[in-house]
């Protein structure tokens, strides 16, 4: 049986073979803010076997000297659900660092500070301070799209051993001027999971997206 993992990598090279053939164009300035809302089909493997339909969220605002990033994904799933978290949310604040600015490559390092708060189907939910040190890179293809590359480590201070890592590998692309075909590839490791849990979870989803942004760019630093 082909795994997912595998299914999934030829995508993306068919997805970015497609579009990297296009001439590259300028660069426009983000604009000052952007929201986008997605339907996606999610396949999942680790302590959760099963296929599912969820909605992603995603709005940004810019300053001159700040950023706001929200998001928030919501999953219903059809086969055994055991994912040992009913619900997880982060409230983080902390500064961006540009360390690659090129037409062709952008790297940004985040460092931050945050509360963790985990719902969980066994034992006394979480609520701990924790850490934020985040890699994020972005290759744009043409004028239509990019992919993404992010490495997320989250450092817990309450529990040194309850630390948690994140990699996810995205690839967007306009198919018009408001829809947009997105696949996204998220690997979570918790190194104390839920008991009886295991410590990595594998998250595969293919999104269709709907975005809005403002006409207005934001400001230049």
């Amino acid at each position: 049986m082909i795994s997912r993992r595998v299914v999934f990598a030829s995508l993306l090279c068919l997805f970015a073979q497609g579009v990297f053939a296009q001439p590259p164009a300028p660069k426009e300035p983000p604009p000052l803010w952007d929201v986008q809302v997605g339907a996606s089909f999610v396949g999942t493997s680790g302590n959760s076997e099963q296929t599912s339909t969820g909605a992603d969220f995603a709005a940004h605002r810019r300053g001159l000297v700040w950023k706001i990033d929200s998001t928030a994904q919501a999953v219903r799933t059809t086969d055994h659900d055991a994912s040992g978290v009913d619900l997880r949310s982060i409230l983080d604040a902390g500064l961006s660092w540009a360390l690659v600015r090129r037409t062709d490559w952008t790297l940004d390092g985040v460092t931050g500070i945050g509360w963790n708060h985990e719902s969980r189907t066994v034992g006394p939910d979480i609520n701990d301070p924790v850490g934020i040190l985040q890699l994020l890179s972005r290759v744009p293809f043409g004028a239509a799209g990019d992919t993404t590359q992010r490495v997320t480590f989250y450092p817990d201070f309450k529990n040194s051993s309850a630390y948690r890592r994140e990699v996810e590998l995205t690839a967007q692309a306009a198919m018009n001027a408001r829809l947009a075909l997105k696949l996204a590839y998220l690997l979570r490791f918790s190194n104390e999971p839920v008991p009886g849990f295991k410590k990595t979870d594998n998250t595969t989803t293919a999104s269709v997206v709907l975005r809005w942004k403002a006409t207005t760019p934001a400001p230049a630093p």
